[in-house]
């Protein structure tokens, strides 16, 4: 916190964060944690610099892979994901609201259907 920087080192999943009002995401490495046949894995470290206002946006598989209910016989998809973060009417909202509005339209998405996978999401804000 005093270094104002956070660094992230992801297992197949990535950070996708706003920074001045812009999407960026930071791929995790290749390689899950649980897989029996590793002995040791590197997995890439990232250095992101922070600075007021940035919003960090972690969201497991789960999330992006969850169908929709009868009328959205789709996954809710990485990029419906990425567009309500990025939305430039939630960029000057607190960011329970932001994340309020996320969880409401994957709630909408899913309707009545059951999960397709555990859901985390995690918001955070410089």
């Amino acid at each position: 916190l005093n270094e104002q920087t956070i660094e992230y080192a992801g297992a197949r999943r990535p950070i996708v964060f706003l920074k001045d009002g812009k999407l960026q995401e930071l791929k995790g490495t290749f390689r899950s944690i649980g897989e029996h046949e590793l002995e040791h894995v590197d997995f890439v470290t990232h250095e992101i610099v922070l600075d007021k206002g940035d919003r960090f946006f972690l969201f497991s598989d789960g999330a992006q892979d969850q169908f929709g209910g009868p009328d959205r016989p789709r996954k809710f998809s990485k990029k419906r994901m990425q567009d309500l973060i990025q939305n430039k009417q939630y960029l000057n909202v607190t960011l329970d609201e932001h994340f309020e509005v996320i969880i409401n339209s994957l709630n909408e998405w899913k309707g009545e259907r059951e999960l397709t996978d555990d859901i985390t999401i995690l918001a955070i804000e410089n």
